[in-house]
């Protein structure tokens, strides 16, 4: 289970913010898996700065996920299948679109752990689907095996050069 898992990893740190890191760490893995795991959504391809965390080892907690998604018209059907994963893990998980944006907030699971984030015990996370990706028009896929967390992954993503020019272009361009 989910929480056992979380549970194993965060019991032994001090500070509420790393164990906070560590629960959307975990959540974001299961995401990743669903998404994975299903040739539908399995089309997506991570970048972004959780993608260079968890394909090459960044030492940094991004708060989304973010996927290129040409054509992708299965949002909703995803929100609703993160759901059921989720619930079959004891774990409430709502959701809210916006756009090509999709609120995960995960009910009370601060509160099993005695945390709190900006007083709430609720953990929330974003998943976006750009389908908008043409100053990347000559990127390169690769593939990234993650094992983390009892999940055995393969990811698809953009090679590391690729995922800085993103990252560069989200800094010169996002308004």
């Amino acid at each position: 289970m989910i929480i056992e898992q979380i549970d194993n990893i965060v019991s032994n740190k001090q500070e509420n913010y790393i164990k906070i890191w560590y629960i959307k760490e975990v959540i974001q893995a299961h995401i990743l898996a669903y998404i994975y795991s299903d040739a539908k959504f399995g089309t997506l391809i991570f970048y972004g700065g959780t993608a260079m965390r968890f394909c090459h080892n960044l030492d940094r907690l991004s708060e989304d996920l973010d996927f290129i998604g040409m054509n992708f018209y299965y949002q909703n059907e995803l929100a609703l299948g993160l759901q059921k994963y989720f619930s079959k893990h004891w774990l409430v998980c709502d959701f809210k679109h916006q756009k090509f944006r999709t609120t995960l907030k995960f009910r009370n699971l601060l509160r099993h752990f005695d945390l709190k984030f900006e007083n709430s015990d609720d953990l929330y996370l974003k998943i976006e689907i750009s389908d908008n990706f043409a100053f990347a028009h000559d990127y390169k896929e690769q593939f990234f095996p993650l094992n983390k967390y009892d999940l055995s992954i393969f990811i698809r993503s953009l090679s590391l050069a690729d995922l800085m020019w993103t990252k560069l272009n989200a800094v010169l361009y996002r308004s």
